[in-house]
């Protein structure tokens, strides 16, 4: 087993701690999509994906951890180029999700017109398997014999990963990020540009409601850069300078990113009125059940 320490010991407990806040909300997003017709859109369906995507990286990221710490199977190549392997792929195709939905708003708001008519189901259709498929692909090289693992070393990524590879993650990483960046500036400009200009009216109800839809891309956005800005600028300079702080600092901002799958699926349920509908109505309906279940064992109590 590796030496744990109070830094390692403090992650997993924030990694447990954020473990089941976002299977819950990312369950609930996908089970909202299923059950309600209104929410089965093209938009939605990157929703969706970004959904399974936030809640394998838990999935995977804690339990993995936990073996890999207690179980020494951090040791074992093929455990630890897995584990890392699908840590990148996800967190590859959260990233591609994530730009994938700010394009797709920035559109909506921007070029309304040409985004009525875009076949936005079809584009879809392509993007989701074709993002899952590249992320993974890219994910598994280290799989076919280009890897620097050594049992010596922590199974972390820029310890088994090549300098070449990581390079290049490095670099995809930054691209998606200030694509990111540039999508929010413009978005927001787009909303305060429009405000001023509307009169009391239909024209201002109109020009309200085009904002209030961007708040969602708002928040994301803004969430996104805080969560993901730190984890992209530590693993760049992370490749030219080897040190003990930038491993401990690249550990604290990854886990800043696994922060930001908790918080999608909040800032979508309590910004989308559509959202905030389907969850009422999943969780009340849980709660009539439940207090059905209730009312049926007493009635039977007390007759027996």
């Amino acid at each position: 087993m590796d030496g744990l320490n109070t830094f390692e010991i403090s992650m997993l407990v924030i990694e447990i701690i954020i473990f089941i806040p976002t299977i819950f909300g990312n369950v609930l997003i996908l089970e909202s999509i299923r059950r309600f017709q209104w929410l089965q859109t093209p938009l939605n369906a990157i929703v969706g994906s970004l959904a399974v995507s936030d809640l394998l990286f838990v999935l995977v990221l804690t339990p993995g951890h936990l073996v890999g710490v207690f179980m020494g199977a951090n040791r074992i190549r093929g455990f630890c180029l897995a584990y890392v392997g699908v840590i990148v792929t996800l967190m590859l195709v959260t990233l591609l999700n994530m730009l994938a939905i700010s394009i797709e708003r920035y559109y909506s708001v921007g070029y309304p017109w040409k985004h009525r008519a875009m076949k936005r189901q079809k584009h879809v259709k392509i993007f989701i398997p074709l993002s899952w498929a590249t992320s993974f692909l890219f994910s598994f090289i280290p799989f076919m014999g280009w890897d620097e693992f050594e049992t010596d070393n922590k199974c972390q990524l820029y310890d088994v990963w090549p300098m070449e590879l990581n390079m290049i993650l490095n670099g995809l990483i930054v691209v998606i990020i200030c694509t990111k960046v540039v999508m929010f500036t413009l978005v927001v400009r787009i909303a305060l540009k429009r405000l001023p200009q509307t009169d009391h009216g239909k024209e201002e109800i109109r020009a309200r409601r085009e904002i209030s839809r961007m708040y969602i891309l708002i928040a994301v956005s803004a969430v996104f850069i805080f969560c993901w800005a730190p984890f992209c600028f530590i693993t760049f300079f992370k490749v030219v300078i080897k040190s003990e702080s930038m491993k401990i600092a690249q550990s604290i901002a990854l886990v800043l990113g696994f922060l930001n799958s908790a918080l999608n699926w909040l800032i979508y349920g309590l910004k989308n009125h559509k959202f905030r509908h389907a969850f009422r109505l999943l969780l009340c309906k849980k709660v009539r059940q439940s207090a059905v279940s209730l009312d049926r064992l007493s009635s039977r109590e007390i007759s027996s």
